[in-house]
């Protein structure tokens, strides 16, 4: 989820994973209330008038319907990641169930899935901390479950974007991340997820030579992956095979032809090595997907100069101007390879 933490339920770090206290906490209470605001409570939590201080009644006697009932929320909570949400619905939605996951845990104590669960939520809602402190539990329950290692590394490279640029921080943050993928890479080697995730680590690590390698091993998994073939393509470039991004770049088009993205990197990677027709062509084709992009006109007219076709390029430069459209480049500029 990409959308920002606005007001997540408190988190206290001297979690009892023990017996249930028998009255809620502040931040169980506000849960509570995020389960009134959206009307859950007459089917799962029995609303009550009495004081705050006396703990709402589960309407469930079995950790497995909280669990259903909570991951129905979490994936319609992530579900608007991809709408409109003025009312702020997704938040309201994860905090629900947490709230169940809270409760199958106190009926279950010892499931090891359910702490994943609810720690993938709490990192929905940028709580790390909170996300790292169920993973923990989670592995200490069930040592070989590979979903909570995965979670933890991914909670940890969470934490580091958060921090920003304390390097020395951030960097523990994304080895540990390194080190969890590695571990859940071990227990299921054939999850493509894994791979992926450990490869957007070491890129923070500038582990390029890695990268290229955990990227490789997800086209094996799945030749067809184009997520894959776009990051090895960036992490070659980052590590100095300029061809080699070229050959992924053109396998991304050859599997899906109206791949705007990868012809536009493909022209910038030959306009490295100076071919120039090569530049023309891919930009071309950018234009034809995305008209209404000026940096592919303005990349094609540089081209189109350094190749001694001025009016080609002038032509190009007025149609920028003709439709009014605005580079996210500060200039094009070209040099002799």
């Amino acid at each position: 989820m990409l959308k920002p933490k606005l007001f997540a339920p408190a988190f206290s770090r001297d979690i009892d994973f023990g017996e249930p206290k028998k009255s809620f906490d502040v931040g169980t209470q506000r849960l509570l209330a995020s389960l009134v605001a959206i009307g859950l409570t007459t089917t799962g939590w029995q609303a009550t008038a009495q004081s705050t201080s006396e703990p709402a009644k589960p309407a469930f006697t079995n950790a497995s319907a909280y669990v259903a009932r909570g991951m129905a929320n979490y994936e319609k909570g992530r579900s608007f990641d991809k709408i409109p949400d003025p009312s702020n619905q997704w938040e309201k939605l994860i905090n629900a169930a947490i709230a169940d996951f809270t409760e199958a845990i106190r009926l279950s104590p010892k499931d090891a899935t359910i702490y994943v669960k609810r720690g993938n939520a709490w990192q929905d809602l940028a709580e790390c901390d909170a996300a790292i402190t169920n993973y923990n539990q989670a592995i200490r329950l069930d040592p070989n479950n590979a979903e909570a290692y995965n979670g933890r590394g991914r909670a940890n490279c969470r934490q580091a974007d958060i921090l920003g640029n304390r390097d020395a921080a951030e960097l523990k943050c994304y080895k540990s991340a390194v080190a969890d993928f590695t571990k859940a890479i071990r227990l299921n080697p054939k999850e493509k997820s894994f791979y992926l995730n450990r490869a957007d680590a070491r890129c923070s690590t500038h582990d390029y030579g890695g990268m290229v390698a955990d990227l490789t091993s997800v086209t094996r998994l799945d030749p067809t992956n184009l997520e894959a073939y776009c990051q090895r393509a960036l992490a070659k470039w980052l590590n100095g095979d300029n061809d080699g991004s070229i050959a992924d770049y053109s396998e991304v088009i050859r599997l899906d032809p109206n791949h705007a993205s990868a012809y536009y990197q493909r022209g910038t990677k030959r306009m490295a090595k100076g071919d120039w027709n090569g530049v023309i062509a891919d930009f071309t084709e950018y234009i034809r997907l995305e008209p209404d992009k000026a940096d592919g006109y303005l990349n094609r007219a540089a081209a189109r100069e350094h190749k001694g076709d001025i009016a080609g390029g002038a032509a190009d430069r007025a149609e920028v101007a003709r439709r009014g459209l605005k580079s996210v480049l500060q200039s094009v500029t070209i040099t002799d390879p």
